[in-house]
Order: C-alpha cells, then sequence, then structure tokens
C-alpha cells in the first residue's frame, strides 16, 4: 500500500497532535502497526492507532526521533 502526499498529511494532523501532549510515545505494536501511549513505558492504551508505512514516513520527514526500540517520539519538525 503506498501512502498519498495528502493522506500522509491527514495521518500527521491526527497522530502529531497527539504525540505533542505531555509523556505521549509511539509505539510498536506488532505487525507493523503502532499506537499513541503515554507515560515511559507506554502502558496506558490508545485508539490512536498508526501503520508502518506512516511512521516510516514520519521518520524520514524528521517529524518524529528514535526514542528506544520501537519508541518515537515528536521531533521539533513534528
Amino acid at each position: 500500500m503506498t501512502i498519498s502526499e495528502q493522506q500522509l498529511q491527514q495521518e500527521a494532523r491526527r497522530v502529531l497532535r497527539r504525540l505533542a501532549g505531555p509523556r505521549q510515545l509511539l509505539m510498536a505494536r506488532g505487525a507493523g502497526r503502532f499506537a499513541v501511549t503515554r507515560g515511559p513505558a507506554g502502558l496506558t492504551a490508545s485508539r490512536v492507532i498508526v501503520a508502518g508505512e506512516v511512521v516510516a514516513a514520519f521518520l524520514t520527514r524528521n517529524w518524529i526521533a528514535d526514542d528506544g526500540p520501537g519508541r518515537y517520539v515528536i521531533a521539533q519538525a513534528g
């Protein structure tokens, strides 16, 4: 599946807005999926699920930054 620039912008508004909150992380949840979670261990569940290809696109644009294995935080550009 290829994501269009318009779809990527929509996902960016949805996901990055949530990641901008205090202690928010984007964590791997298996099968190429990620979830926005809260706290250092990412224990709080979220309804914000993100596809792996979206995460990869965010990384190439420097909108998120690596924060450990399978963990990302919002970057300055995000």
